[in-house]
């Protein structure tokens, strides 16, 4: 309020180390990679997320549409909010959430240490509430990774194919864990060639993103 006084408490059990809204959803990270989900309007219970991926809580970003939840760790992982539901053996039960609702099983950016995320489109809209997208024309979201040494690298997690897999013994597939698998799209390091420390990653433009380096420079990457 505008008084200060407190609106809403929420208790998540644990230190958070980073949070993200979307408007419809608040998400917060812990250390060991958890993410908690609060409905806001209204304002509802807490469903857990996990990505089973070396998620480290440290950098959790929404899709400029609402429709995915990326987070920072051993490997990028997105959480898909548009209602697809990609078939996968290892689902506990068969189930098609609806369009601003999430989808449990992780989208995992494969193969590539995540020390910050970036979706590129500006400002996190409302998603809709019946279809999605609202256009069948508008381009996949794309999804911006840097890791330690500064290879940034684009993804697009919510386009096929998407590999099927999970964290298990697949002879119990009833108590796998299960993740679909995305594979990048486009990379670039430093101009130099050398690994460069980064400190920060956005996106200039739809077709351009930027890294800020330890070493005092920011650079700038065109996308194809």
């Amino acid at each position: 309020s505008r008084a200060g006084a407190t609106v809403h408490e929420l208790q998540i059990g644990s230190v958070v180390r980073s949070l993200a809204s979307s408007g419809q959803w608040l998400a917060a990270a812990e250390y060991d990679g958890t993410l908690k989900l609060w409905g806001l309007s209204p304002v509802t219970s807490p469903l857990t997320l996990r990505g089973y991926c070396g998620t480290d809580g440290k950098d959790v970003q929404w899709s400029a549409d609402g429709g995915g939840l990326a987070a920072s760790g051993s490997q990028a992982v997105v959480f898909d909010f548009t209602g697809a539901q990609p078939p996968h053996p290892y689902r506990s039960q068969p189930w098609r959430p609806a369009a601003g609702k999430p989808d449990s099983v992780p989208r995992v950016c494969i193969g590539h240490r995540a020390a910050a995320v970036a979706w590129a489109g500006g400002e996190v809209a409302p998603p809709p509430t019946d279809e999605w997208p609202p256009d069948p024309a508008t381009p996949p979201a794309r999804l911006a990774t840097v890791d330690p040494q500064g290879l940034v690298r684009v993804w697009q997690p919510r386009s096929l194919p998407l590999r099927k897999g999970g964290q298990g013994n697949p002879t119990q597939p009833q108590l796998m864990k299960p993740q679909l698998y995305t594979f990048v799209r486009q990379d670039a390091t430093h101009p130099s060639g050398e690994a460069a420390e980064p400190c920060a990653l956005l996106w200039l433009a739809e077709d351009t993103v930027a890294v800020g380096y330890a070493s005092g420079e920011i650079v700038a990457f065109q996308v194809t």
